[in-house]
């Protein structure tokens, strides 16, 4: 489970925290995640808290009705990105009212990255035309899976949802994981490596942290964040593989500052696509992080 878009505002009149029934002064933000019923929240962990009756029926059903020769959770892994394409631009949109009074929807895209179709599932509610609170989403190979999904209305056009229209107002993005697997799945070109071939790159990603070529510090534009670090390093042919390569690994910064949370990595034919992350300040060469922290996981 993640969260989408909250938009935030100061409170014009007092609010309660529908989750924790904390009074919200007219000074204080509040957060909401559907215009409808306006709830409003404290925090991203109300938000969640209030919606896990749902999200828990849904990883049930997911649960009951997932075939045992779907993918497997490396596959599932390497599939993550499509669930950020499916978000920004969906195949299909069902539309569920539910007895809460929330309209809840299905967005459903086809893909074919090899020889098979796999299909992603997203289940989420929508904040003025865009996903704000996300309960489950997966890829799958299993059309049964996905008709399982598909309930209530659909949706004809998705121009009726005002679905990529700007969004107006104080918004996180997705999150930061899914926005960076979606700008790598942009920049590489077909021929790249797929991903269903990343894990015999494994055995780089140690060696790219602990002796990388490059290293380049991005600091965030939000005053207080960690910074975002990219590390690059040149693999020649027979080094690890038949084939040489680039491997790149983003992380961020630990609030300690000696650990390194590993948000993406992946291997890469292509220079032109290294040169993207080629950004900020170039650090000098040191081996001053742990790799104890590890990917930031996704849960379906």
């Amino acid at each position: 489970m993640s969260k989408a878009r909250k938009q935030t505002r100061e409170a014009a009149v007092h609010h309660d925290c529908v989750n924790c029934h904390k009074k919200l002064g007219s000074k204080e933000r509040v957060l909401f995640v559907e215009e409808i019923l306006n709830r409003t929240f404290c925090s991203e962990e109300c938000i969640s808290l209030f919606h896990m009756p749902q999200v828990e029926q849904l990883e049930k059903r997911f649960k009951r009705y997932r075939p045992k020769t779907d993918l497997s959770p490396q596959e599932r892994e390497q599939h993550a990105h499509l669930r950020w394409i499916t978000l920004q631009n969906p195949d299909e949109i069902w539309e569920e009212q539910m007895p809460s009074g929330d309209t809840r929807y299905t967005l459903i895209s086809e893909f074919q990255p090899g020889k098979e179709k796999i299909w992603c599932v997203a289940i989420c509610l929508l904040l003025q035309g865009e996903p704000s609170f996300l309960f489950l989403s997966f890829p799958t190979r299993s059309k049964k899976l996905v008709d399982r999904f598909r309930r209530f209305v659909p949706v004809e056009k998705l121009e009726d949802l005002n679905f990529n229209e700007p969004f107006d107002g104080l918004a996180d993005t997705w999150s930061e994981t899914d926005a960076l697997r979606a700008k790598i799945h942009e920049l590489r070109p077909e021929s790249d490596f797929p991903p269903v071939q990343f894990s015999r790159f494994s055995p780089a990603l140690e060696k790219t942290i602990e002796d990388p070529h490059e290293v380049w510090k991005v600091e965030s534009l939000d005053d207080g964040e960690p910074a975002n670090f990219h590390f690059i390093r040149r693999f020649e042919p027979k080094e690890l593989v038949k084939e040489g390569f680039w491997y790149l690994v983003i992380g961020r910064e630990s609030a300690e500052g000696d650990q390194l949370e590993i948000l993406e990595c992946f291997p890469t034919k292509y220079e032109s696509v290294v040169r993207n992350f080629r950004q900020g300040t170039q650090e000098k060469i040191e081996s001053e992080y742990s790799t104890s922290v590890v990917h930031e996981k996704v849960v379906h």
